[in-house]
């Protein structure tokens, strides 16, 4: 309980800074300052729990650099490359429309690659290291059944976005449960919590990398993309892949990682 209201402090400190000195319109650096601030804060308060109570450590995944970086690529292409073909879909169909604007090449890649970094540690990073780590691991000691998890931890993540005000629209209602259900499915499949973080760090990035306010690309049709693409796709095909290809599956997956 101590870990949530300190993330909750965490976001509404963040959020707070956001309306206080970005007033002037959106910047990289403040962006990418809030990324360092939020993700140093959350390791901080989970490091201090773990010195609290051993029972606090079980979350963290003894693995090597590499595993987890593969767990991490995995689960970004798991959600890129069937939202690839989903954009695919809605632009062939006539659902919606994509406009490069008269941006640099060089700029936009520059712009991208740090809006990734920023996403990774203010909301990828931390966010994942709380629900998908030390809070499902937690739920997994006390609940037996892999989905009874799965769901208290959708629960738990959507009344965080609430606290923090993240559900401020109608959008967000029906996305955030959905996400957090997505997320933590993934986690139960592949036994790791690093496929949730780069499944997590794609969706955020190429959501906000197309939104107007970078003036990066033009889209007509933005919830037919965001539905389609963004969701529909990767959580289907990214679930059926993991299931059929991943060692720890979903019984397994829960009960012994």
């Amino acid at each position: 309980m101590i870990i949530l209201v300190s993330a909750s402090l965490y976001w509404r400190l963040m959020l707070w800074f956001q309306q206080s000195y970005m007033k002037s319109g959106y910047s990289q650096l403040h962006h990418l300052l809030m990324g360092v601030t939020i993700t140093l804060l959350v390791l901080i308060t989970l490091y201090i729990a773990g010195r609290c109570s051993k029972e606090n450590l079980k979350w963290r995944e003894h693995r090597s650099f590499r595993t987890k970086l593969s767990s991490f690529i995995t689960g970004f292409l798991i959600w890129l490359i069937p939202a690839t073909l989903g954009v695919t879909l809605c632009i062939t169909l006539g659902w919606s429309n994509v406009s490069i604007l008269n941006t640099p090449i060089s700029d936009m890649l520059l712009g991208a690659g740090l809006l990734m970094i920023s996403v990774f540690l203010i909301e990828a990073l931390p966010e994942e290291l709380i629900f998908r780590g030390f809070v499902f691991k937690l739920l997994q000691s006390i609940l037996p059944l892999w989905w009874s998890v799965v769901m208290i931890q959708m629960v738990l993540f959507s009344l965080f976005a609430w606290v923090i005000g993240a559900l401020y629209s109608s959008e967000q209602i029906q996305f955030i449960p959905g996400f957090a259900l997505i997320l933590g499915y993934l986690r139960a499949v592949s036994g790791t919590v690093w496929v949730a973080i780069g499944f997590h760090t794609a969706i955020m990035t190429f959501a906000q990398f197309l939104d107007s306010i970078h003036g990066y690309v033009w889209i007509e049709g933005m919830k037919a993309l965001q539905f389609t693409a963004f969701v529909l796709f990767p959580s289907a095909l990214g679930g059926i892949f993991l299931s059929l290809y991943i060692p720890s599956l979903i019984g397994r997956g829960v009960c012994r990682n």
